[in-house]
């Protein structure tokens, strides 16, 4: 199998370095000639920081990765908990991963029109769940990357932004 298998990652999510876009692909000697030819004009001049980056990620160990799975679980729990208390906020508690998923349509307001009022408001930056695909259109993503007070806080300014969308009659009639 081989000759015939191409194994492709990254450390975007393993070690919480998204955006930073450096990963890796082993496979065939004669594929991989053709891919690095082909990174090589996609991906050209990744910073020396990222570079760095990721050899102090790699070398690290697991437990580094065990303290950074505990945080963002805590994170995780914290903000699912303050946000499952405001009526309009329906908020799935995702198995693992750094973003937390919060369905905003029973607020009357389009995840986009959510997000840049919430931005506008209560200066909360979140990412409308449109840019993922169609099925979770009514979903801003918020990255659980922050500190548990910045994350907290968030909780608080999102659930009054959601809360003065239903205090001014834009609540939607579901």
């Amino acid at each position: 199998m081989a000759e015939r298998t191409v194994v492709i990652d990254s450390l975007s999510k393993s070690h919480a370095m998204t955006g930073w876009r450096l990963g890796w692909a082993v496979g065939p000697e004669a594929l991989m000639h053709h891919l690095a030819h082909l990174s090589l004009c996609m991906l050209y001049g990744s910073p020396g920081f990222i570079q760095d980056a990721a050899v102090v990620a790699l070398e690290s160990g697991p437990a580094a990765l065990e303290e950074m799975k505990a945080a963002y679980r805590r994170r995780r729990d914290n903000l699912h908990r303050q946000l499952s208390q405001v009526p309009t906020l329906s908020v799935p508690l995702p198995e693992a991963g750094m973003f937390l998923m919060v369905d905003v349509s029973r607020t009357g307001a389009t995840a986009q029109d959510f997000a840049f009022g919430l931005l506008d408001a209560e200066r909360v930056a979140v990412l409308p769940g449109g840019a993922f695909g169609p099925q979770i259109a009514g979903y801003v993503r918020i990255n659980l990357g922050a500190p548990d007070a910045v994350l907290e806080e968030t909780g608080r300014r999102m659930a009054r932004y959601a809360e003065s969308l239903q205090d001014s009659g834009e609540l939607a009639e579901n």
